[in-house]
């Protein structure tokens, strides 16, 4: 419940795990300046009326290009909205070249969009048969407007701030099979969106989709933070 982002990178080859972020201000987990390093079991929830991305991602403002080059590894992370429709919150935003892969992720309750991509040189991430920038074997529900079905934004063209993505069309990349991920299935969080006494623990077991291809990195063969066969790490040591 801080005024600002919940953890921020600066740079470095940092390798955390098992985060916890609820309430921030500003966003939840936030990285720039050429961060290199993993991030694995985390859970970040945004409240309502408050907070901006689960995940907002930059390389250098100043020069998009700049070296070493934002290229984190975030796998096993639950971002959760406030579920409101109206609410302008987004799950991942990626700029000013970043790049980067976030696998088996849940993403649900963000009123905006799932994933926005802004920028030609983080787009760039995106290009061929191994992309550099992707989102992964990840679940997404209940994101954009009232249906809860809208999962990225219309593209705009009226020279806003996503209007700067070079043609980048995020719902042709994102939905396609070659990334596995999953659209519209319910993870059945038990209490996602209590902001006094949340419990991100799944009521099922939810495995990537698609081929799996990261089963070594710390173990985790399941989707989303906590797993669902074994204890909910974040009890214990936390009062929300």
């Amino acid at each position: 419940m801080g005024l600002d982002d919940g953890i921020e990178f600066f740079g470095g080859t940092a390798n955390v795990d098992h985060l916890l972020v609820t309430g921030p201000n500003d966003d939840g987990l936030d990285w720039d300046e050429g961060w290199k390093g993993t991030a694995s079991f985390v859970v970040v929830q945004l409240h309502a009326g408050s907070g901006d991305n689960g995940i907002e991602a930059d390389n250098l403002e100043d020069d998009n290009d700049a070296s070493p080059r934002s290229q984190p590894t975030i796998r096993n992370i639950t971002l959760i909205g406030s579920n409101e429709a109206s609410s302008a919150q987004r799950g991942i935003l990626f700029r000013r070249g970043t790049w980067g892969i976030v696998e088996n992720a849940i993403l649900m309750g963000f009123g905006a969009e799932a994933v926005d991509v802004r920028d030609e040189a983080t787009v760039m991430g995106t290009q061929g048969a191994d992309p550099k920038l992707a989102v992964k074997h990840s679940y997404f529900f209940e994101i954009g407007g009232a249906d809860g079905e809208n999962w990225f934004a219309t593209e705009p063209t009226d020279g806003s701030d996503d209007d700067d993505d070079d043609g980048f069309v995020e719902s042709d990349f994102f939905s396609d099979a070659s990334l596995g991920n999953t659209f519209g299935t319910d993870p059945k969080l038990t209490a996602p969106y209590n902001m006094k006494a949340p419990d991100f623990s799944p009521k099922s077991t939810l495995t990537p989709g698609g081929a799996e291809t990261a089963g070594d990195f710390n173990g985790a063969t399941y989707v989303g933070a906590i797993d669902p066969d074994g204890d909910d790490w974040t009890t214990g040591w936390t009062k929300f």
